[in-house]
């Protein structure tokens, strides 16, 4: 038979303290609380298992804060591809979604802005370095990157030379300003004043141009590498790269924006001619200007000759500067019937992606025209000769007269 602890307890019986000693127990008890009272210091120790789950929470609840805080700093200067990037938009949205009226409307811009800054420092970061003209503007002549290519090659180290971007650094720009650009459009579709539009039309306006630029500068390193170092490393790649730069062309409507300039140049063509049959027809009306707008152009000819030395130049590769093309030196300025189709002197301004001609004939007639940017010299002394009406080879004799 099993007895438990219960049941012996049950057979005690329990013997009464008599009052002497149970006074003298109470006066140990109050002694001892009055050597070591309770204060506020000691309080929670007298609880361990609360005192260490309230500290525990406590430490849990700053190390969140801290460490929140020092990613939402960080996730500040974070870019497209970034793993801090997501945050940064995600901080974005709260505080669009808790401001309220102005402050709305310029924090909307102020992050419609940092998307074209962040693909800005993303673009000159990719950049590379070999590359004729940089997103910075600085620009080498063909001949200085291929000495410096040539040289290269001699190098143990072949795969540093090409100078094709990496194709997860190409795959990552491709993705920031497709991503930028929608933004963008969004940000222009919700747009609530005029003023606030054409702001964010003037960053989709740089957007563009930024990936007009990139995608020229990939183009022309391609096709640098196909047409002199076709052993280098990333051949194979060159499709890819070439498949990315279409579908940007294709987004930011490059080749719509071309046609454009064009439809717009063969408007000022046709204009062109109709202005010169009317000074034809009509030439006692348009004599005086024409001989005033000689005279000024005389002087300013003079001027320009005297400050740099020169006459003649050809067209720089790849850069259309002021350029002036001066035929002939002859002092003689006589017109006969055999110069009367001369050209006295030809001026070219490149202007975003038009190239402004004028034509100056020796018996005074003047021709004006835009034709489309070109970075060949062949094609736009053809395109030059084909308006005039003249051959080829006799324009090209012309400008290369006095070099």
């Amino acid at each position: 038979m099993t007895i438990t602890i219960k049941q012996l307890l049950d057979t005690v019986s329990p013997k009464p303290l008599e009052k002497n000693e149970s006074q003298r127990i109470w006066f140990a008890i109050q002694g001892e609380i009055t050597r070591h009272p309770v204060t506020k210091k000691n309080r929670l120790f007298l609880i361990p298992t609360y005192s260490f789950r309230i500290a525990t929470v406590a430490l849990a609840v700053i190390f969140c804060v801290a460490a929140t805080t020092a990613t939402v700093v960080a996730s500040d200067n974070a870019k497209h591809g970034d793993v801090l990037y997501p945050i940064d938009l995600a901080v974005e949205k709260i505080q669009l979604a808790v401001a309220q009226g102005n402050i709305k409307e310029e924090l909307t811009i102020a992050y419609a802005r940092e998307r074209v800054i962040e693909v800005e420092e993303l673009m000159a970061h990719y950049t590379s370095p070999t590359i004729v003209k940089t997103l910075s503007g600085k620009e080498n002549s063909d001949e200085h990157i291929l000495a410096d290519l040539t040289m290269a090659s001699t190098t143990a180290e072949r795969e540093d030379i090409s100078t094709l971007p990496k194709m997860k650094d190409l795959e990552r720009a491709e993705k920031a300003l497709s991503f930028s650009l929608e933004y963008l459009e969004k940000t222009r579709q919700s747009a609530r004043d005029t003023k606030r539009a054409d702001e964010v039309d003037h960053l989709i306006t740089n957007l563009t141009d930024l990936a007009r630029d990139y995608v020229a500068d990939v183009e022309r390193a391609v096709t640098m590498e196909d047409d002199t170092f076709r052993q280098l490393q990333g051949a194979e790649d060159r499709d890819a790269i070439r498949t990315i730069t279409g579908t940007l062309r294709k987004q930011f409507r490059f080749d719509e924006q071309r046609q454009e300039i064009r439809d717009r140049d063969n408007k000022e063509e046709i204009n062109s001619h109709e202005d010169k049959e009317q000074m034809r027809a009509f030439p006692n009306t348009f004599s005086q200007t024409t001989d005033d707008q000689n005279e000024d152009q005389q002087e300013n000819d003079s001027d320009k000759n005297d400050a740099t030395g020169t006459q003649n130049m050809l067209i720089p590769q790849n850069d259309l500067g002021d350029i002036s093309f001066m035929p002939t030196s002859s002092t003689d300025t006589s017109v006969t019937d055999d110069d009367e189709n001369s050209i006295r002197s030809i001026k070219i301004e490149k202007e975003h992606d038009n190239v402004k001609v004028k034509v100056i004939w020796l018996n005074g007639d003047e021709d004006a025209f835009t034709l489309a940017y070109t970075q060949s010299d062949e094609d736009l002394i053809a395109r030059i000769a084909d308006y005039l009406g003249m051959v080829h080879a006799e324009v090209e004799r012309i400008l290369q007269e006095e070099d």
